[in-house]
């Protein structure tokens, strides 16, 4: 997975009409030379939702199978790519989330674009000591991690006479159990 900074004061581009922001999307399944960087309307902010500005997203290989087309897709192209992120809410319609705070997601598509919405469920707080680009990079895959030494096979240090034998410790997941 990469982790990849959306610089915002610095952009390149030309401003987004109102109402309008900029997404990484695809209209047909294929190779990197599918994406366009395109504007697609600013979505809406439902109940139990907060609106986050991106700064940083994650890229992983389901991102990729979705563009290949290896993953079925709802709705019409342009699909706008991404499954994970970090940034600050901007908008919030839940009691317990403030505008102005730093979060991070996983599990919600649409994340390649500069504003995201939510559901409260899957908001992740974090300490503000880590950046936006660890947050957006350690997520899908320290979930996953922590998933397969605690519920799929719960390792403990007193059982010294257990060997756990990490598969594949070159990539994300397998880094992190080790």
């Amino acid at each position: 997975m990469v982790a990849a900074e959306l610089k915002r004061d610095n952009h390149v581009w030309d401003p987004s009409p109102i109402g309008y922001m900029k997404a990484l999307t695809f209209s047909r399944f294929g190779t990197a030379e599918v994406l366009e960087y395109i504007d697609v309307p600013i979505p809406s902010l439902g109940k139990n939702e907060v609106k986050i500005k991106m700064i940083a997203i994650g890229l992983s290989y389901d991102d990729i199978y979705t563009r290949k087309g290896n993953y079925t897709l709802k709705g019409t192209p342009p699909y706008i790519a991404g499954y994970e992120g970090s940034g600050v809410v901007v908008e919030s319609k839940c009691t317990n989330i403030a505008v102005g705070t730093n979060v991070a997601f996983t599990d919600v598509p649409f994340s390649n674009a500069d504003f995201v919405i939510v559901p409260l469920a899957n908001v992740i707080l974090l300490p503000d000591d880590i950046d936006h680009a660890m947050r957006a990079y350690i997520l899908q895959q320290g979930l996953t991690a922590h998933y397969l030494c605690t519920d799929s096979y719960p390792i403990r240090s007193s059982d010294p006479h257990r060997t756990v034998l990490i598969h594949a410790a070159a990539g994300g997941v397998g880094k992190l159990l080790t």
